[in-house]
Parts: structure tokens; C-alpha cells; sequence
């Protein structure tokens, strides 16, 4: 069985057999600290990062701090000897400033790749709001498609519907797609806020890559980028689409499964 922990905006951990991998974990008010008041966290931490003594893995989509959060790596690293980060090259100046050993980093692979005995995956190109490459064709931003033994996840982290997205997934099979629906717009770019998908868009994002299962994430962290969950919810209902919808909440466990069961 895989189950999976929202840690709230796009963190989550996921433990499938003996394996404890998180991704994303935003778990500080590193971003109020950086960007202000308006930045103040809206979903209290499930749990503390000193707490998070049994990560394996921890993938980064990008750098931005809702994402890389210097204050959660660097606690969890400590914590969590044992643990690998897994990442694009923007990320690992952020990591090693946090104090993560350059030989706990890796760069994350467009091939698929075991992690663990438990957990493959591979990391899919991300626009947010461009896709971009180096010079040496590594993805500067990226999300996750996690291959767990009964289910396929992918993780979006930050991105908007783009070709060579829809180009990686094609074909493939996937049970749950977590997708940002903070959309892009004229008053969250005057805040130099780099929005991500509407939820229509989503939606259709869901569809195209014939997603099971939509699970909304990167919604409920911050004011000046939150989305009210019956938006959500109406929409779904208005439009019918042909995936289920799912949301998942902070503090509590579910298990991913052929049917997705809250734990407890």
C-alpha cells in the first residue's frame, strides 16, 4: 500500500514499503521572512521539519522558496542523515547554501530510474511560466512522475500546460495528477507572483493526459494566491470531466489505491 501526507501548497510525503520520500516540503515561513506579511503561511504545519527523522528521498521541482525551502532542507538533511535530494541544477546552489553535503545531491533524470526497491520515477519538463534548458539540455524547473508497485503519480510542481509536457506523459497510464491551479493573471504578475495553471486549465490538463484522478494542489498556502476550493468544486461540477476529483487535506492520510481511501 502507498499512502501519501499533504503537507499543504505542493509538499507532500509519500511512504511506499520502506520508503519515505518528500517532495516539496514547505514546512517553515521561510517565504514570509523573504516576501512579507502577505506571505504569512495559511495551513499550520502538519508536521515540524525537526521532526522529519525518516526521509529516503526529497525531490525539489525548482528553487523557489514555496518549493526549496532553505530553513525545511536544511532541518530535514540534519534529521534525516540518510536521506538523498534529488533536483535540476537550480536548485542545488539553494540546496548546499542550506548546508545539504554535495554527495546527498543528485540531478534528476528524464529517464526512469529507481529511487528505492519501492519507488521509480522519472522528472517530467516544467513551464513556470517558460520551459527552459541549459546549455547541456538539463530542465531548469521539473515535476515527478512517481511509479509506486500499484499506482502511477505525477507531480506537476509548478508548471502551465505545455507540448513537450504532454509529449513526456503520452501514453502513459497515470492514476493521480497533482496539479497547481493558482492561474497566471495581470494582478498576481504586478506582484511578481508567477501564477500556474486556471483551474479550467487543469482541468483540461487532467484530461489531455488522461489523468484517473485530479488532486488540486498550490492552493491553500498563501492569500495572494489561493483559490476557494468550491471554485474548484463548481467548476468541476458544471464541466463533468472525465477524471475524479480529489482533494486532499493537510493533516490527514490517505491511501493511494484503485479507489483512494483516507486512512485516518
Amino acid at each position: 500500500m502507498v499512502t501519501v501526507n499533504p503537507l499543504g501548497q505542493s509538499g507532500f510525503r509519500f511512504v511506499a514499503g520502506s520508503t519515505v520520500l518528500y517532495v516539496d516540503p514547505y514546512l517553515s515561513d521561510a517565504a514570509e521572512r523573504k516576501e512579507g506579511p502577505e506571505f504569512h503561511r495559511q495551513v499550520p504545519t502538519p508536521i515540524a521539519a525537526h521532526e522529519v527523522t525518516d526521509a529516503n528521498v526529497v525531490l525539489i521541482s525548482h528553487a523557489h522558496t514555496d518549493h526549496c525551502d532553505p530553513i525545511s532542507v536544511s532541518t530535514i538533511a540534519m534529521q534525516s542523515p540518510q536521506a538523498i535530494f534529488i533536483c535540476t541544477y537550480e536548485s542545488v546552489p539553494v540546496l548546499e547554501k542550506a548546508g545539504v553535503a554535495a554527495a546527498k545531491i543528485q540531478l534528476a533524470s528524464e529517464d526512469i530510474s529507481p529511487l528505492t526497491k519501492d519507488i521509480s520515477y522519472a522528472a517530467i519538463p516544467a513551464a513556470h511560466p517558460t520551459l527552459d534548458r541549459d546549455g547541456q539540455g538539463r530542465l531548469r524547473r521539473c515535476g515527478f512522475l512517481l511509479h509506486f508497485e500499484n499506482c502511477l503519480v505525477y507531480h506537476a510542481g509548478d508548471t502551465s500546460p505545455h507540448p513537450e509536457i504532454f509529449r513526456a506523459l503520452e501514453g502513459k497510464e497515470i492514476d493521480y495528477a497533482f496539479l497547481p491551479v493558482n492561474e497566471k493573471n495581470f494582478f498576481r504578475d504586478e506582484k511578481d507572483i508567477i501564477g500556474n495553471m486556471s483551474v479550467r486549465e487543469a482541468f483540461h490538463f487532467a484530461e489531455r493526459i488522461g489523468a484517473q484522478r485530479l488532486v488540486p494542489m498550490h492552493y491553500d498556502m498563501f492569500e495572494p494566491n489561493s483559490v476557494f476550493p468550491a471554485e474548484i468544486e463548481l467548476l468541476y461540477e458544471k464541466l463533468q470531466p472525465t477524471f475524479k476529483l480529489e482533494f486532499l487535506l493537510p493533516g490527514k492520510e490517505y491511501a493511494l489505491s484503485p479507489a483512494l481511501d483516507m486512512v485516518h
